[in-house]
């Protein structure tokens, strides 16, 4: 991963969020991407942004964008009318949940009943807040709020790249499997070696890990792999079988 300043807003993330993280500091290096000094010697972190392969087939983007944001719009609408204060936010649909011109009402009224359900940031100097997953509707999994710049302002998008993919065990295990071949480099380095894949969703393609995934075992030489959702501040490991 080459944007050293990501590469630092992540792993900071990740400490964050690591309940059992080593007591020292990483620090930046080349491979792997961080060094930390631990009692039992040196960890050695491998950080690397998971993109989704291309998907074959999809709906007409235009069409698809329309409907995105009819949905947004009713939604944004029938929040104001319910008395919901001023909010930025951005939503990110689900292509495994095609929309309709018949679908979009009811998107819209779970939508905004599952925004009116949070305790929302009141203005830009609070916290952003995600959307719980089990409160949103299955055709929008993934909402991001913000708070208004001056109590008034309000912008309401739906995300523009497409629909939210899934991710499998298989595009998780083709991560590691390109990972593993720096891995002994790395280990010349370090007495353990972690490795973390990022899932930087607002930054990066849109796509959501499956639970299928989470829980496979993959095959791996490393001492620790690590699924970061840098934005939930969530970490998560995936189990695995050695590569030996």
């Amino acid at each position: 991963m080459a944007d050293k300043e990501r590469e630092k807003f992540y792993i900071g993330k990740l400490w964050e969020c690591l309940p059992d993280r080593p007591t020292g500091q990483p620090k930046g290096d080349e491979s792997p991407d961080f060094l930390v000094d631990t009692p039992e010697g040196c960890l050695g972190i491998e950080l690397t942004r998971f993109y989704y392969p291309p998907a074959p087939g999809r709906q007409p983007h235009q069409e698809v964008q329309a409907l995105k944001e009819r949905v947004i719009d009713m939604a944004e609408r029938l929040h104001a009318a319910a008395g919901g204060p001023p909010l930025y936010l951005n939503a990110i649909f689900n292509e495994q949940r095609p929309l309709t011109k018949h679908s979009v009402p009811q998107i819209a009224r779970s939508l905004a009943d599952a925004v009116l359900s949070e305790e929302v940031p009141r203005s830009a100097g609070e916290p952003s807040i995600h959307i719980r997953r089990l409160a949103l509707p299955d055709e929008v999994p993934h909402v991001c709020l913000h708070g208004s710049v001056d109590g008034n302002d309000k912008l309401w998008q739906a995300d523009a790249g497409g629909w939210v993919q899934e991710i499998r065990s298989q595009h998780v295990q083709a991560v590691i499997n390109e990972k593993m071949r720096t891995a002994p480099l790395a280990r010349t380095r370090c007495f353990r070696l972690w490795l973390v894949i990022v899932h930087d969703f607002l930054n990066g393609t849109a796509a959501d890990i499956t639970p299928e995934a989470l829980a496979n075992l993959y095959n791996h030489a490393f001492d620790r792999v690590l699924w970061l959702d840098p934005h939930l501040m969530k970490a998560t490991d995936l189990h695995g079988v050695s590569a030996g």
